[in-house]
């Protein structure tokens, strides 16, 4: 069996650059955008 490298979607989504204004932040980016992928996930 080879060795794979595990890559975790909270991870990966933790690397987009965060463009929005420092003031109106709530909430992590990553946080939204994994939400966002399991809303579209569930249609």
């Amino acid at each position: 069996m080879t060795k794979t490298k595990s890559h975790h979607l909270l991870d990966m989504l933790a690397e987009v650059p965060d463009l929005r204004n420092p003031r109106g932040k709530r909430h992590p980016l990553s946080t939204i955008l994994g939400l966002a992928v399991v809303a579209m996930l569930c249609g």
